[in-house]
C-alpha cells in the first residue's frame, strides 16, 4: 500500500543557482550538502519542504540517463 511520496530527487546543471532558487523562493531549509564530494553518483544537496524531501544533484559531465525520481512510501 503506497502512503505517500518519501523524497522527490531532481538533476540539474547548476546546483548551486538551484540551490539558491529553492532557499530563496521556495523557503526551503537545506540539511545535507555533500560538498565537492559525488555521493552516490553526483554531488548534491538535500532539502526539506512543507514536510517534504526533495534531492538536487548535479552531474559532474554530460548524463546519458536520467536519475530524476520519486520514491513512494
Amino acid at each position: 500500500m503506497i502512503k505517500g511520496i518519501s523524497y522527490i530527487t531532481f538533476i540539474v546543471r547548476d546546483l548551486n543557482r538551484t540551490a539558491d532558487l529553492f532557499q530563496k523562493v521556495l523557503d526551503a531549509e537545506e540539511v545535507y550538502g555533500s560538498g565537492i564530494k559525488s555521493h552516490p553518483l553526483y554531488t548534491g544537496k538535500l532539502f526539506r519542504e512543507g514536510g517534504q524531501w526533495i534531492a538536487v544533484m548535479q552531474p559532474r559531465g554530460i548524463v546519458n540517463r536520467t536519475y530524476h525520481h520519486a520514491a513512494l512510501k
